[in-house]
């Protein structure tokens, strides 16, 4: 189905709240050519960020939904990295040297990793995005403002997200398919 512009403002009709009814439900889609996904939350919120992961091109957006130091993260299936759903930043405990040892210095944010996106839901149920960025960059651009904007319209990699679907789990897998089963 072809996305069109909902308005002269940007926003884009890319689901309907009904196919987002349920905390952990996904829609994976490309916005103009770029690659995204938007998540119903565990505590019920829009969120919405580039489908593939800024590190090495990973199927982020089907990995399964934590909380990490009170925020709603997505695991990258690949690395088992956090990404906030909020602001794509990544959560990581932070280390000090003290007398020589590291010491746990708490909970940091690595910022500007995954780009995060506009989303909202309106009465009649649609729910749509606004794109927080159209730039194309190539994936070794090192000039990318987020690092994510290197994977975000690499169909290679969104492809590993975009075949899953709707119908996939946390871990990609598809509902009742035997392990070394073809289907």
């Amino acid at each position: 189905s072809s996305i069109k512009m909902a308005d002269g403002e940007g926003w884009v009709d890319v689901a309907h709240a009904a196919e987002l009814a349920h905390p952990g439900s996904r829609k994976h889609v490309q916005v103009q050519e770029r690659f995204i996904s938007v998540i119903r939350g565990p505590r019920g919120g829009l969120h919405c960020l580039d489908s593939v992961c800024y590190h090495m091109g990973g199927p982020l957006t089907i990995g399964p939904i934590e909380e990490v130091d009170g925020a709603e993260c997505v695991k990258c299936p690949w690395h088992d990295y956090p990404v906030r759903l909020a602001d794509g930043a990544k959560p990581y405990k932070a280390m000090d040297f003290e007398n020589g040892k590291l010491v746990p210095k708490g909970w940091a944010l690595s910022q500007h990793r995954q780009r995060t996106h506009e989303v909202r839901e309106l009465p009649d149920g649609r729910v749509q995005v606004r794109l927080s960025s159209h730039r194309r960059v190539d994936r070794y651009d090192e000039s990318a403002e987020y690092e994510s904007d290197q994977w975000a319209y690499n169909a290679n990699a969104a492809g590993n997200v975009q075949r899953h679907g709707m119908q996939a789990g946390a871990d990609g897998k598809q509902p009742g398919r035997q392990p070394g089963r073809r289907l």
